[in-house]
C-alpha cells in the first residue's frame, strides 16, 4: 500500500506539472533559506565554545557614575587580576590582557601587526587554544618569550621551525618564540596572532596603580561558585582601593560576550532573534503556498477521492495518502534545497564574512534535515489531508462538496497570514535599513571624510614638530594633528576628578583624550566658549578643555577659568568648551570628555587631505616617512573606513536581512501566482459568459483583483501594529535611533499590494483576453 501511495504521489506531480513545479520551487527556496540562516545562527551562538572551561570563565566589567548617569565598560586596573585571585576563594585562576598594534621584525622582514595581545602567564591556563608547539602552561612564564599563530610563523619563518628563534617587537625588545598555536577560530572574540608578556609594556608602579584602567580582566571561577557573591567581593576590593568613587564590578560570562554588550544590551542577540524569525517565516510562507495550492486543486481530485471511498478507502487511508504526497514533495524540495545551499554558500560566506560549511555526515545536521522533512511534510500536508478526506461520497458524485473557491475561508485566512508575514518583513527591513543608514549618516560632531591617519612611533614622536611642518608643505594636506586615540574610539578614562564647587567628595570619571593645538581644526569640531590650545604656549601644559557633556555633569555656571583637579590639588585651568561629539561608537552615550595637551600620550597622527590629490599625497607622506622612521613600515588608513569596520556586523546584517526578505517576497508572489492561475482556470466559464454579455477586459481584471486586494488590505491592517510594537522594542537597543514614521508602514503595505496586483493582473489579463468560445464550447 505504501508503495502505491508513492506511485500516486509521483503521478500527481507529473499530471500537474505547473503547480508541482511552483510547490517544489517554493519549498526548496524556503528550506534552503532556512538552512543558510540556521548555519549563520549556529555560528553566532557558538562563539568561544572551544574553551574547555567556558561555563566558569567571566569577563570583569566596571560600572561607574557620570553625574547622575551610570556607564559600563570592560576596562579594569592592572592589580585587579592578582588581588582577585589572592582575596577571593571562589576565583580559581585570573588573567588580563591588552590589545595593541606594533612593529615586528625578523631579520629583513618587517611588518606592522595589529593583532597583538600583551598578557600574563595565566592566559593560556584560563583560555583554551590549540598548541602545535610549546607548553601552554609555561609558554609565557619568561618575560622574554612570545607565542605566535601558525600564520605568523609562516609569514616570518617560512617552513622552518620558529621555536627558539627571536623576533624584535616595537624596535625595542627581542622575544624568543616559545609556542605556536593553530589559527584562532573565526567565531572567537580573541582574534590575536601574537601573544607577548605584559611586563614589556608596564611601568614599575602599575602593580599598585588602581586609578589607571586599561586592561581586560578574566576570571576562572570554581565550578560551584556564586556569580553574585564574587561580584560583591570584587566590588569590595575596588572600593577599598578607590574609596572616593562610586564604582562596582560586574561579571559577564564569556559565552555571552559576542551577543551581549557589557551593560547587558542585546547587541548581537537581537540579530539572532530576528534571523530566527525570518527563517521560520520564510518556511511558513512556503508551506502556506503548498496548502493553498493543494486545497485549491481539490475539485480536480474530487472524483478520485469519491472512487477511492466507493471501493472501501477509509478517511484514515486518505489522510495517510495526502500526508505521504506531502512528504514526497518535501523530500524532493529538501534535495533541491541542498543543491541550492551548496550553490549559494560561497556567496553567502562572502556576504556574511564567515566561513560556513556543512558536514553532511554530522548527526546534528542529519537530525536537522529529518526535522525539516517532518515539519514541512506535516505542516504543508496536514490541512489538505484533513480537508480533502472529509468529503462525503454522495456529495462528491452530486457535485455538492461545498468546497468551492468562495467558501474556502481557511484558505483565504492562509493567504492573509502569508501577506501579514510578508508586510511585517518588508516594513521591518525598511526600518532596519533606515536605522543602519541613520547610524552611518548621523552627525558625529566631527567630519570623518577625507581624514587620513598614521600610527605614531618613537621616531615620529621625537621628530613630530619637524614631521608636521614637512607634511603641511604639501598643498593637498590642509591640517595635521596628533592625538592619543581616534575620534569614536576614546576608551581611556581619567579617574578621581573633582572641580571647584563640587558638592560631594566622590571622584568622577571622564573620558580622556590627548590632543595638540590643531585637533579641532582637523576634525572640524566647533568651540562653544573659551579657546583651544596654543602652539608653544607653556601655560597650556596645565590647562584642560572639556566638552559640553562634562560641563552639564559638573553643573558649572562659568566653567572657563575654573579649576579642574586630577589629583590632590587643583592643577588644571579650564580654558575652553567644545561641542559634544561621539568619542565612542554610536551604541554608547556621549560621555563627559576632558582634553589635555600632553605629547607623552600621542599615538595617532591625523591629517585632512584633498581627495583629488590622494595619490600624490600618499607618495609624499611615504617618502617623508622613510626619511624620519626608515625602520618602521609605512601604513596609512582612512577614518571613515575604520568607521565602516566598527559597524561592519550591523551593515552585513542589514544586507542579509534585506536579501532574505526579498526571497520571502518572491516565494509569496510565486504562491499567489499559482493560486490565481487556478482561480482564473476555475472561473473560466464565468469570465467567458461575462465577455459574451459585453464585459470589457478592464472590468474582468478589476473583478479578479478585487478579492485579492481585500485580503491584502486586511493583512496590512494586521501587520502594521505588529511591526510597530516589534520594531519599537528593537530600536530601544540603540542609543541613537531613527523614528517610526507612518509612511514606512504605508509604503510597505503599498509595495506588497502593488506587487500582488501586478501578479494577479498578469493572470487576470491572460484569462480575460482568451476567446470565450474556448471555455463555453461544451455548454
Amino acid at each position: 500500500m505504501f508503495r502505491n501511495y508513492i506511485k500516486i504521489a509521483f503521478r500527481n506531480i507529473l499530471r500537474n506539472r505547473i503547480f508541482s513545479l511552483i510547490n517544489i520551487v517554493g519549498l526548496s527556496i524556503g528550506i534552503a533559506c532556512f538552512i543558510l540562516i540556521m548555519l549563520w545562527i549556529k555560528d553566532e551562538l557558538s562563539y568561544d565554545h572551544h574553551h574547555e572551561n567556558l561555563e566558569q570563565i567571566y569577563q570583569v566589567n566596571k560600572e561607574y557614575h557620570l553625574g547622575d548617569e551610570i556607564s559600563t565598560n570592560p576596562s579594569t586596573p592592572y592589580p585587579l587580576a592578582k588581588s582577585s585571585l589572592e582575596e577571593i576563594p571562589e576565583v580559581k585562576l585570573s588573567t588580563h590582557y591588552y590589545g595593541s598594534s606594533i612593529t615586528v621584525r625578523y631579520k629583513q622582514k618587517v611588518y606592522n601587526e595589529d593583532k597583538v595581545c600583551y598578557t600574563d602567564s595565566s592566559f593560556f591556563k584560563v583560555l583554551t587554544f590549540n598548541f602545535i608547539s610549546g607548553d601552554p602552561v609555561t609558554a609565557l612564564s619568561n618575560p622574554n618569550s612570545v607565542v605566535i599563530t601558525e600564520k605568523i610563523a609562516r609569514k616570518y619563518f617560512g617552513d622552518s621551525d620558529p621555536i627558539g628563534k627571536s623576533m624584535t617587537l616595537s624596535n625595542r625588545y627581542e622575544l624568543m618564540v616559545t609556542g605556536v598555536i593553530n589559527e584562532i577560530p573565526s567565531n572567537s572574540e580573541f582574534q590575536f596572532e601574537i601573544f607577548a608578556p605584559i611586563d614589556n609594556i608596564t611601568e614599575s608602579d602599575d602593580e599598585e596603580n588602581w586609578g589607571s584602567h586599561w586592561l581586560y580582566t578574566y576570571l576562572l571561577l570554581e565550578e560551584k561558585a556564586s556569580r553574585e557573591i564574587v561580584e560583591e567581593k570584587l566590588t569590595e576590593i575596588i572600593r577599598d582601593r578607590l574609596p572616593n568613587e562610586k564604582i562596582s564590578l560586574k561579571l559577564q560570562a564569556l559565552k555571552d560576550l559576542h551577543l551581549y554588550s557589557v551593560d547587558g544590551n542585546q547587541a548581537g542577540m537581537k540579530y539572532v532573534l530576528f534571523f530566527s524569525l525570518i527563517a521560520l517565516f520564510i518556511l511558513l510562507i512556503a508551506c502556506i503556498n503548498y496548502m493553498n495550492l493543494s486545497t485549491a486543486r481539490s475539485s480536480k481530485r474530487e472524483m478520485e477521492i469519491g472512487i477511492r471511498k466507493a471501493i472501501g478507502a477509509s478517511r484514515l487511508h486518505l489522510i495517510f495518502q495526502f500526508i505521504i504526497e506531502s512528504f514526497v514533495f518535501s523530500l524532493l524540495s529538501l534535495l533541491f534545497a541542498i543543491i541550492i545551499v551548496e550553490l549559494l554558500r560561497p556567496a553567502f560566506n562572502n556576504l556574511t564574512g564567515k566561513t560556513l560549511f556543512i558536514n553532511y555526515l554530522e548527526p546534528d545536521f542529519i537530525f536537522t534535515l529529518l526535522g525539516l522533512l517532518i515539519f514541512t511534510g506535516f505542516l504543508a500536508g496536514s490541512y489538505p489531508a484533513l480537508a480533502l478526506s472529509k468529503f462525503r461520497l454522495m456529495d462528491i458524485f452530486h457535485g455538492t462538496t461545498g468546497f468551492t473557491l468562495k467558501s474556502a475561508v481557511f484558505r483565504k485566512g492562509l493567504v492573509i497570514v502569508q501577506f501579514v508575514i510578508t508586510v511585517v518583513l518588508i516594513s521591518s527591513t525598511a526600518i532596519i535599513l533606515m536605522q543602519l543608514r541613520y547610524i552611518r549618516t548621523t552627525d558625529l560632531g566631527y567630519e570623518s571624510e577625507n581624514l587620513l591617519y598614521l600610527p605614531m612611533n618613537q621616531n615620529i614622536n621625537n621628530n613630530y614638530k619637524m614631521f608636521k611642518e614637512e607634511l603641511l608643505k604639501h598643498q593637498g594636506i590642509s591640517s595635521v594633528t596628533a592625538t592619543s586615540q581616534l575620534p569614536g574610539e576614546v576608551w581611556n578614562i581619567m579617574r578621581g576628578i573633582v572641580w571647584e564647587g563640587k558638592e560631594t567628595d566622590d571622584g568622577a570619571a571622564f573620558g580622556f583624550l590627548a590632543i595638540d593645538e590643531d585637533y579641532f581644526a582637523t576634525v572640524k569640531t566647533e568651540l562653544i566658549e573659551g579657546r583651544g590650545f596654543l602652539s608653544g604656549f607653556p601655560g597650556d601644559s596645565i590647562s584642560v578643555m572639556l566638552n559640553q557633556k562634562a560641563i552639564n555633569v559638573m553643573n558649572m555656571k562659568a566653567p572657563v577659568g575654573g579649576k579642574f583637579d586630577i589629583g590632590d590639588e587643583f592643577l588644571y585651568n579650564i580654558i575652553g568648551i567644545t561641542e559634544d561629539f561621539n568619542s565612542l561608537p554610536l551604541n554608547y552615550k556621549i560621555e563627559p570628555l576632558m582634553m589635555l595637551n600632553n605629547p607623552n600620550f600621542y599615538r595617532r597622527l591625523l591629517m585632512r587631505v584633498d581627495p583629488d590629490q590622494l595619490q600624490s599625497i600618499i607618495s609624499y607622506i611615504e617618502d617623508l616617512w622613510k626619511k624620519v622612521a626608515p625602520e618602521n613600515p609605512f601604513e596609512y588608513h582612512f577614518l571613515d573606513e575604520r568607521f565602516d569596520r566598527i559597524y561592519r556586523s550591523e551593515i552585513r546584517a542589514g544586507k542579509i536581512f534585506g536579501g532574505f526578505v526579498l526571497i520571502g517576497l518572491i516565494i509569496s508572489m510565486l504562491g499567489l501566482f499559482g493560486l490565481i492561475s487556478f482561480i482564473t482556470e476555475q472561473r473560466a466559464k464565468e469570465i467567458g459568459i461575462r465577455k459574451v454579455c459585453g464585459a470589457r477586459l478592464f472590468e474582468i481584471v478589476i473583478m479578479l483583483n478585487r478579492e485579492i486586494s481585500q485580503w491584502i488590505l486586511i493583512a496590512i491592517a494586521i501587520a502594521t501594529p505588529i511591526t510597530w510594537i516589534v520594531m519599537r522594542n528593537w530600536l530601544q537597543n540603540f542609543e541613537y535611533r531613527t523614528g517610526l514614521s507612518w509612511w514606512i508602514f504605508v509604503s510597505a503595505g503599498a509595495l506588497a499590494l502593488v506587487i500582488a496586483l501586478i501578479t494577479v493582473s498578469y493572470q487576470s489579463y491572460y484569462a480575460g483576453s482568451r476567446n470565450p468560445v474556448d471555455s463555453l464550447r461544451y455548454e
